[in-house]
């Protein structure tokens, strides 16, 4: 992950671990965007293959909700929200693709001709 630069303390994101959330300030950060985003294996840290633990996936998938639904950003900024609201719907198209053998498969494929598939 290239350094990104916090929307709202201005300090440098450089890691996975702070792909959703500044480690700074802990606001949650827009969605990357284009070549940016990572593929859906590597956003619930899977290994890129077909066959898939399905157990392991909807844990990670419910465990990643559990912090970015928007009903826990309720309070916060309309821009908050609103990011929250693109994370947990990239969120859930991710995890219908992987969970679907058919759609896993020809999400695989466009993964090895080098085009990514958007969440929508």
């Amino acid at each position: 992950m290239a350094p990104v630069m916090c929307w709202s303390c201005k300090a440098f994101r450089e890691s996975r671990d702070e792909l959703f959330f500044c480690g700074k300030c802990e606001k949650i950060q827009p969605p990357p965007a284009g070549t940016e985003s990572p593929d859906y294996f590597t956003l619930f840290d899977l290994p890129v293959a077909f066959r898939l633990d399905l157990a392991e996936l909807a844990h990670r998938y419910k465990e990643m909700q559990k912090v970015l639904h928007p009903d826990h950003f309720a309070q916060k900024s309309h821009t908050e929200m609103s990011f929250s609201q693109v994370h947990a719907g990239n969120l859930n198209h991710a995890f219908n693709v992987l969970k679907s053998p058919h759609l896993r498969a020809q999400y695989l494929i466009s993964l090895r001709r080098g085009v990514k598939a958007g969440p929508h």
